[in-house]
């Protein structure tokens, strides 16, 4: 891997084409699911659809496009710090 090349995005689109070797709906830990209010990247529907595929999925919504802002990713940053429940 190189930092700053393009390995991350290449793995990202082989696996929106492949198997992942797990069922989604079989994860049984809280997930946290973000989606930008003006996201043009990740169709909303796709959210939707994690959202009722995962068990224990929180959904959120920041105002943001695909990428969050600043105060967003503290939002994310305290979630994914929270202890376990």
């Amino acid at each position: 891997m190189v930092l700053g090349g393009l390995d991350g995005w290449v793995d990202d689109d082989i696996a929106l084409t492949r198997d992942w070797g797990f069922d989604v709906r079989d994860i049984a830990v809280p997930v946290s699911v973000w989606h930008g209010a003006h996201d043009t990247r990740i169709p909303r529907a796709h959210t939707g659809w994690l959202l009722a595929s995962l068990p224990a999925a929180q959904g959120h919504e920041y105002p943001g496009g695909h990428e969050p802002g600043g105060a967003d990713y503290r939002r994310i940053l305290t979630w994914l710090a929270r202890p376990p429940t």
